[in-house]
């Protein structure tokens, strides 16, 4: 199979429905943002699949509605537990960029090895939690590491 990067590699982009004007505002906006942009974009160019549409088929499944699906199965309550308890919020900023970026893609760099994504589309959360503070998950924290044992942020 082929690269996919950003198009499969994070789970987490079209001003999409259920996002509101100003953009996704939670970790559920975010994966029906990503799973909007990502399956249109695939489904446009299905016909230059470089493995044939059988193969596309049974990797992006049959229609939009079943792509978007395979990305809405991912679980993000963790994420969306830390965002309403403050520790992370949404960079509406990247997830627009990378929006933008998505749309723009031809369908040659969609399933290009080689095409680099920005790093706008790595970064759709901002940790707000320094190390020794209480946190629940790694994306709380600054130094990107939640101690499990102390439930705290730490450098590792």
């Amino acid at each position: 199979m082929k690269r996919l990067h950003f198009l499969l590699a994070s789970v987490l982009v079209s001003g999409a429905a259920g996002c509101g004007s100003g953009g996704p505002r939670d970790a559920h906006d975010v994966q029906a943002a990503q799973a909007n942009a990502t399956c249109a974009k695939l489904f446009q160019c299905k016909s230059s699949y470089p493995d044939g549409e059988a193969a596309f088929t049974d990797i992006f499944g049959a229609t939009e509605a079943d792509c978007r699906a395979l990305f809405l199965m991912q679980d993000v309550s963790d994420i969306e537990a830390s965002i309403e308890a403050g520790r992370i919020i949404v960079d509406e900023n990247n997830v627009n960029s990378c929006i933008a970026w998505v749309n723009g893609l031809t369908c040659e760099q969609v399933w290009d090895q080689n095409t680099q994504e920005p790093d706008a589309c790595n970064g759709f959360y901002t940790p707000l939690v320094n190390d020794g503070d209480m946190c629940t998950i790694d994306e709380d924290c600054l130094s990107d590491f939640c101690d499990q044992t102390s439930m705290t942020c730490n450098a590792g």
